[in-house]
């Protein structure tokens, strides 16, 4: 099993187990493993190290307007840069399509659980509109932040987004 795999499938574990009981996903977890992952894919060469370092850049310029519009945390950013880090362009950005789509249906099965569901669709109606401010440079509109038992943990959504990339794609030889 490669290295940044194994480091991989750990972070989004641990991250994943963090952000579900805890809320956090935590920088002494997400900011080695991006060091790591850049370290390890040098010393694979130049090629590696672009990859990874543009699935760092990927991941943070996709990511980056919807935590400054409050609609996501640092923290699953940072998870997502990890991802990037570790396993390259193309993994990250499917990553962030599966992560997506399974993001939202465990966030309408608990916004339905939880009887929030139409609050949530009423923030998720102004995503438009926040991300076009946010883009434009303005001072953002930011999110209503949801109370702290309401908050999502995307984290999750990441994790197992990433995991069913891994295993429908093995992207190591």
């Amino acid at each position: 099993m490669d290295v940044s795999l194994l480091l991989l499938v750990l972070v989004l574990g641990a991250s994943a187990v963090t952000d579900l009981l805890d809320r956090k996903i935590y920088n002494a977890v997400t900011y080695p493993a991006i060091l790591v992952g850049l370290l390890l894919h040098a010393m694979a060469g130049w090629r590696p190290l672009a990859d990874a370092a543009g699935g760092v850049v990927l991941a943070v310029a996709v990511f980056y307007p919807l935590c400054r519009a409050g609609g996501m945390g640092l923290g699953d950013l940072k998870l997502m840069a990890v991802v990037g880090a570790m396993a390259g362009v193309a993994v990250v950005g499917a990553s962030m399509v599966t992560s997506a789509l399974l993001g939202g249906v465990f966030a309408m099965a608990l916004t339905l659980r939880r009887g929030t569901a139409m609050a949530t669709l009423h923030r998720a109606a102004r995503v438009p509109s926040v991300l076009a401010g946010s883009l434009r440079r303005e001072r953002p509109t930011r999110f209503a932040r949801p109370k702290r038992g309401d908050a999502i943990p995307y984290g999750v959504a990441i994790a197992l987004g990433t995991g069913v990339v891994l295993v429908w794609h093995w992207p190591w030889g």
